[in-house]
């Protein structure tokens, strides 16, 4: 019963994460929200190696369970299940990090570009406090 309970939350997890990469893309205007992107896929791919214990150990579990004969709820969640949520999962992010290794150098252009643009106006408001801050009280 915990194994399927957590193969369900697994399952749910990684459905999340993959609807999440599908519905997400490093093609926006804000470069805010292609560093956020891309922040997020690295913590996705950071996740993949406890993930890939995790299919591991539920399809181990249920071949145990298989073998002892255990009667399986009808709500129960099959590895087969957990497993083809797993590799979608693993293909979609596999091409989204795959676009983001294709546009770094133009992500990082972007980023410096704003970066400058943004020291020049920070530059400006300081000149303009200068001339312009209250003297007298």
């Amino acid at each position: 019963q915990m194994l399927g309970e957590n193969m369900g939350g697994f399952q749910t997890e990684i459905n999340k994460a993959r609807t999440d990469l599908e519905s997400s893309s490093l093609d926006t205007s804000s470069t805010a929200e292609a560093v956020q992107f891309v922040t997020y896929v690295q913590q996705l791919k950071r996740n993949m190696r406890q993930w890939q214990e995790h299919v591991e150990a539920f399809t181990s579990g249920q071949r145990i369970l298989e073998r002892q004969r255990y009667q399986f709820p009808n709500n129960w969640i099959y590895t087969d299940q957990v497993e083809g949520e797993w590799d979608a999962f693993c293909a979609i992010l596999k091409k989204k990090d795959s676009h983001i290794q294709q546009q770094v150098s133009q992500l990082q252009e972007r980023i410096m570009s704003e970066d400058k643009s943004l020291a020049g106006r920070t530059q400006d408001l300081v000149n303009e406090w200068n001339i312009n801050k209250p003297i007298q009280g």
